[in-house]
């Protein structure tokens, strides 16, 4: 359940979801470009560097983000990796399909490791892919599948439906995330005609 906040050498910001890890060099030289290694989900607001065009370089098991300086969220969790762009340019390099995809501000790609497509939309809300970074997850029409799975990666703990019909449920209202309790019980009280309850390990709804 734990942020953090990151300033890189170069004057980079990155703000680190929960359950998620970046491996990266703590001083980058001036002769050759910034790289990074994403597992979960992080925001980064890279600083542009005119002089010598550095590009700074996110990589995830299923691609590789490039940018110059930009703001923009990448997700890697689940079997899928979702990259959302806020500001400027970036340039994705998907390694299973070998192809590449420019990206404009609102656009979000979501690239499944199963099934190996690319889904892109555009002129997406910002808030729907960053709230997290204020402690909140905003959904909009959302399943009730994707809003479990999106607490379970933040916390690292499981749900179980008794009902898979229930998967697919729509939730379009925001959950804070500070605290796992608080979260489950807002959701338990949102979707009145539900109950959670916790059994060992994992999270039963019935």
């Amino acid at each position: 359940g734990e942020r953090q906040s990151l300033e890189l050498s170069d004057g980079s910001t990155v703000e680190l979801n929960a359950n998620s890890q970046m491996t990266y060099e703590p001083e980058w030289s001036d002769d050759s470009d910034r790289e990074i290694w994403l597992q979960g989900e992080a925001f980064f607001e890279v600083k542009k560097k005119p002089k010598t065009q550095q590009k700074l370089r996110v990589f995830t098991d299923d691609l590789m983000v490039e940018v110059l300086g930009t703001t923009f969220n990448v997700n890697s969790n689940g079997g899928k990796t979702s990259v959302y762009l806020e500001e400027g340019q970036i340039r994705l390099y998907l390694n299973e399909i070998d192809s590449t995809v420019l990206m404009n501000p609102g656009d979000l790609i979501v690239y499944s490791e199963q099934t190996r497509k690319v889904t892109r939309k555009s002129q997406e809300s910002t808030d729907l892919y960053t709230s997290w970074k204020n402690g909140v997850l905003k959904f909009k029409a959302t399943s009730l599948r994707e809003v479990l799975q999106k607490i379970e990666h933040t916390y690292g703990i499981e749900f179980k439906l008794t009902n898979e019909a229930d998967y697919s449920r729509e939730i379009d209202f925001p959950l804070p995330i500070d605290e796992l309790e608080t979260t489950i019980f807002i959701l338990d009280r949102t979707i009145s005609d539900l109950e959670i309850r916790k059994e060992g390990d994992r999270y039963v709804v019935e």
